[in-house]
């Protein structure tokens, strides 16, 4: 089966780079910019390139401008939006494939990773091909599952870089290499492989200091009062896995609601 690309940014270079290889044909891609990497294939059409397959790898605002532009007929059509369903392409012949997978970079191998798939009969039956292809691994959902999974992607995803940027702020203004805390998270993730991400937790909750806890909050909010309002609402969610880590319940729920106390 021929593939077309439309949006060569670090998707869709990305699955090109994976699947030229497979028993897929690239057969061509539209993008803003030629991209010398690739050669000859480029199109300022999208209605030119000629594929059985087209990946839509967009932002979510566009994917339906851009599908619109190309005859649906018996191609398959399909879209790495996390969020949104597949049907936005058609009632049929459609997928959504969504990698589970943090993608920094153009061409980056695709190959041995996750994927979540949703999609109608057809659709579904060809994401699995494709994995397969890549040797990955896949997830069926159902369109209503779409929202969830993705948040939960964002939550382990995004809101973790976001927290290492601004722990690393504050190492920084005390003088201390970025790169720590990086270290630092790498040894929880390895713990949470080895033993699972609830017994990986460790720490001041963990051990039951809640004291510990409520006076670094204080120089928190007089050092960085925006991550303060922040990380007011967090450390309850870290408190409730002390709970299922076998903590005494009375003292977090009393811990949690001091807590309440230092936002005025």
């Amino acid at each position: 089966m021929r593939f077309g690309i439309i949006g060569m940014g670090r998707i869709g270079s990305s699955l090109y780079f994976s699947l030229r290889d497979t028993e897929f044909t690239f057969s061509g891609y539209y993008s803003r910019v030629p991209m010398k990497e690739i050669g000859e294939s480029f199109y300022r059409e999208i209605k030119d390139i000629d594929a059985d397959i087209y990946f839509f790898t967009l932002p979510d605002r566009i994917i339906n401008l851009f599908s619109e532009m190309i005859e649906k007929k018996d191609r398959y059509f399909v879209h790495c939006s996390g969020y949104f369903p597949s049907d936005i392409l058609g009632k049929s012949r459609v997928l959504s494939l969504h990698p589970m997978f943090s993608v920094n970079k153009k061409f980056t191998s695709l190959k041995g990773i996750s994927w979540a798939i949703e999609g109608d009969e057809e659709g579904i039956s060809l994401g699995k091909r494709i994995v397969n292809a890549i040797n990955g691994k896949y997830y069926i959902l159902r369109k209503e599952d779409k929202p969830l999974y993705h948040i939960a992607c964002v939550i382990g995803t995004n809101l973790v870089n976001t927290l290492l940027y601004y722990s690393s702020e504050i190492l920084k203004n005390l003088r201390i290499d970025e790169k720590e805390i990086l270290r630092l998270a790498s040894s929880v993730i390895e713990n949470s492989k080895d033993s699972g991400i609830l017994n990986a937790l460790t720490g001041p909750i963990e051990r039951g200091d809640y004291e510990t806890i409520e006076n670094e909050l204080i120089a928190l909010k007089k050092n960085y009062p925006h991550l303060f309002y922040s990380l007011i609402h967090i450390i309850p969610l870290n408190a409730q896995m002390g709970i299922m880590k076998g903590r005494d319940e009375k003292e977090i729920i009393d811990f949690i609601n001091r807590l309440s106390s230092l936002r005025g």
